[in-house]
């Protein structure tokens, strides 16, 4: 009896262990949402706005000097002596999609 009793406690414990981690990130994926909800954003509207933001970030960074590798979550960028900022050939396969997209320059407005 006790043989059954461990069996069933081992699998209890295995179903646990399992369950833990999935249950943190399902409730931080709903806390997410809760803040997109109270901000009055979709998921595709903060995901732009994340990318404005990183935009200005590097607009600001260009900015400050030229010749400065420039990191962002996205790519590694590094500006040309042109001022034009280029990405990486690291970058461009990590983030083909801003390989495509339009070159920033300190002068251009946004």
């Amino acid at each position: 009896r006790e043989r059954g009793l461990d069996a069933v406690l081992g699998v209890v414990c295995g179903y646990a262990a399992l369950l833990a981690p999935l249950v943190v990130l399902i409730g931080q994926l709903a806390l997410f949402h809760v803040m997109l909800v109270r901000r009055g954003l979709t998921t595709y509207e903060y995901i732009l706005a994340e990318q404005r933001r990183e935009l200005d970030d590097l607009t600001a960074a260009k900015a400050e000097g030229p010749g400065r590798v420039i990191c962002g979550p996205c790519a590694p960028r590094r500006e040309a002596d042109d001022g034009e900022v280029e990405l990486s050939e690291r970058g461009a396969a990590a983030a083909p999609r801003l390989a495509a997209g339009p070159v920033v320059r300190a002068d251009d407005t946004i």
